[in-house]
């Protein structure tokens, strides 16, 4: 992806989060959700360890290497984590419809979850009232490398 690029879409996710932040209404209505460690049911998305969702030898099996985790700083009403300062960014929200940045209502659909979409550089979708995304800043990262991401994610919250 050109450096160019790369801007683009990293200001379309920006606007999506502003946008996403702006509209919520703060209700609560949850869906369950599972925790990958312990199997627990969860109430919203706020009990979520992003971080934990994505295994070293999840990220190795995909990706080829491990790269360290790092939580990232709550964005409107996504929490976060990254993994090789951003080779694989993954967030979640709490949210009954998918949150869509400009444009990415015409990327297909990756086949996942309630409702979802693979755009350039990065994967969405919805699962029982959590929206997830999956992406990457990371050039080199491919689209099949995130879906398989996503897939493993979704795999963890759906169980």
């Amino acid at each position: 992806m050109a450096p160019m690029t790369q801007r683009v879409v990293l200001a379309v996710a920006a606007i999506a989060l502003l946008i996403a932040s702006c509209g919520d209404d703060g209700s609560s209505e949850g869906s369950d959700a599972i925790d990958s460690e312990t199997g627990a049911s969860r109430s919203n998305s706020s009990n979520i360890d992003v971080c934990d969702l994505l295994s070293a030898a999840e990220l190795s099996a995909v990706l080829g290497e491990a790269p360290q985790p790092e939580e990232s700083e709550p964005a409107g009403p996504f929490t976060g984590c990254s993994w090789g300062t951003g080779d694989v960014i993954v967030s979640v929200a709490e949210t009954g419809s998918i949150i869509l940045a400009p444009g990415e209502d015409e990327c297909p659909s990756a086949g996942l979850g309630d409702e979802s979409y693979a755009c350039e550089g990065r994967v969405k979708f919805l699962i029982e009232g959590i929206h997830v995304t999956v992406s990457t800043i990371n050039p080199f990262v491919t689209g099949d490398q995130l879906r398989g991401l996503a897939d493993t994610v979704l795999s963890k919250l759906a169980s």
